[in-house]
């Protein structure tokens, strides 16, 4: 059994589902699914996404599809962490977006590499390891 390494967010998502960038898809396809999960907040933001589409059930599949192959960690061991990081930022005038600041401390709290093409934001959280998979791959 595979253990999950990398917390997939939101946008690395979309991209695996329109498959658009070759280089995410190319990374996945090379880490395995199995070795990926997402958060409960990631699960949230592509049903929205799909409720909004012009093509509503078949976003709904496609993301069904993608979930099962990957493991879904839940936000509620990442709250404590979430209130210190968001008092933290606060205090520092760095406000990041409750919904990346969840995803994020889930990541730091599972041990888990949080794949992202925002890693701007991410960075301010203290420690957080970030991987960019839309980037090409350094030769």
């Amino acid at each position: 059994m595979v253990i999950p390494r990398y917390l997939l967010d939101t946008n690395v998502c979309i991209h695996l589902l329109r498959n658009n960038s070759p280089t995410v898809t190319a990374r996945f396809a090379e880490i395995g699914a199995a070795a990926c999960g997402i958060s409960e907040i990631t699960l949230a933001e592509l049903r929205v996404g799909a409720e909004v589409s012009q093509r509503t059930a078949y976003q709904h599949q496609l993301i069904d599809q993608l979930a099962a192959e990957l493991s879904l960690f839940r936000i509620f061991t990442a709250i404590p962490l979430f209130a210190q990081e968001r008092a933290r930022l606060q205090r520092a005038g760095q406000l990041v977006d409750s919904f990346d600041l969840l995803i994020g401390t889930t990541a730091i709290q599972q041990g888990l590499i949080l794949v992202t093409n925002n890693t701007k934001d991410f960075a301010r959280l203290q420690g957080i390891v970030l991987e960019d998979w839309a980037k090409p791959l350094a030769t």
